[in-house]
């Protein structure tokens, strides 16, 4: 069976400090089958440096494939995000 949704990426893929940046992907509408993206912020752009930008990108991305795992179908705005603190 073929996946419904794309793994999230992390966008701007060049990690330009003055561009915003987003998490990104595609999901398939299960009535059509158009693939329609979803994007994600999730507070990535408050953060200044670039590295503060990396670890809560990817911490967004890894939660979004989580959910996307358990069924989540990607249009459904409310999303739950818990900030991971990192060693």
């Amino acid at each position: 069976m073929k996946n419904t949704y794309s793994e999230p990426k992390l966008f701007p893929t060049d990690r330009n400090i003055k561009k915003l940046w987003f998490v990104a992907f595609r999901f398939a509408d299960p009535n059509t089958g158009e693939r329609k993206q979803f994007q994600f912020r999730g507070g990535i752009n408050h953060h200044k440096s670039k590295h503060d930008r990396i670890v809560e990108e990817t911490s967004l991305c890894s939660a979004l494939l989580t959910m996307l795992k358990e069924g989540w179908n990607g249009s459904i705005r409310h999303l739950i995000y818990k900030k991971k603190t990192v060693p």
